[in-house]
């Protein structure tokens, strides 16, 4: 939750721009980080305004996938909600 809150202040911060997140050194995240900081980010933000405001620097082929599965699960769980 602390991880998703300082991404939010950034992007407060950045206004419309996009903001990045570097991965950098970051091996095997684990599912519960991924969807914490991926997941429920994109469920609260909506998948258009996601796509376009967040990009995700340096991240190995493990890391990205783990992402997308986080992100297309919390989209599809906000989709069938009704949010």
């Amino acid at each position: 939750r602390e991880l998703r809150s300082l991404i939010h202040n950034a992007l407060v911060r950045a206004g419309s721009d996009p903001l990045a997140i570097d991965l950098g050194g970051v091996d095997a995240p684990s599912s519960s980080f991924v969807d914490e900081a991926f997941g429920i980010l994109a469920a609260e933000m909506g998948e258009t305004n996601f796509v376009r405001r967040i990009r995700v620097r340096r991240a190995n082929r493990f890391a990205l996938s783990a992402i997308e599965a986080a992100v297309s699960r919390r989209l599809q769980s906000a989709k069938l909600s009704g949010q």
